[in-house]
């Protein structure tokens, strides 16, 4: 990307702009290779300057600092380039809180996938194993007899998935941890947006780290 200077202000300009106006400056074609050639020398961004064109370094919007949306500016020559001037400013509170809640339920929707620890192994329980264990503990609750399963889980001494017999006791243990860590993230949750709710300005918002107390 280029600026370019007309009427007494810089515009960011793209490549096939820049060689209009190189063009016109220089009273014949300027090819865009040459273009690109000028400016690697001293001399050339001498000629470019000249003519009222510089590279624009910093062409990409920056992403804003948390709880604040980006500005665009004006195109300044700094140096022997130009740079767009970025601001950042301050949502409204209100805007910030929603975000920060959607950020807090989207992360304790990630929660209720971290592992339960258990013999020796990581279990990862997704919307098909929980249905799996759904569907077992209904089987109980009506009479029937537990029968040992084999749950394919994450050994950490050796390091590799595999498959674990689980007998009705550690069936159980599972179930229970489960429920646990299902709590916990429950709990987080509230504690985070009732937080969020109370907040009354951005600096207290942002003193909130949305990211904390969740289950790895």
């Amino acid at each position: 990307m280029y600026a370019i200077y007309n009427s007494g202000t810089w515009t960011a300009a793209s490549p096939n702009a820049a060689v209009v106006h190189a063009s016109a400056q220089n009273g014949k074609a300027v090819s865009s290779a040459a273009l690109a050639h000028l400016g690697r020398s001293d001399e050339g961004t001498i000629t470019l300057h000249k003519w009222g064109i510089r590279k624009l370094v910093n062409a990409t919007e920056p992403a804003p600092p948390l709880y604040q949306y980006t500005v665009r500016g004006e195109v300044l020559p700094v140096g022997d380039v130009a740079e767009i001037q970025w601001g950042f400013v301050d949502v409204e509170l209100a805007d910030a809180q929603a975000i920060a809640i959607v950020n807090i339920e989207t992360r304790e929707v990630q929660a209720y996938d971290a592992p339960i620890e258990l013999l020796g192994h990581l279990f990862y329980f997704d919307a098909n194993y929980r249905a799996l264990l759904g569907s077992i503990g209904t089987s109980l609750a009506a009479g029937n007899t537990y029968t040992n399963r084999r749950l394919r889980a994450y050994n950490i001494e050796q390091s590799r998935w595999r498959y674990v017999d689980v007998n009705a006791d550690n069936f159980q243990a599972l179930t229970a941890a489960i429920a646990a860590q299902d709590q916990a993230i429950s709990d987080n949750a509230d504690a985070l947006i009732t937080a969020v709710d109370a907040a009354t300005d951005l600096t207290a918002l942002r003193a909130i780290d949305v990211n904390s107390g969740w289950p790895e």
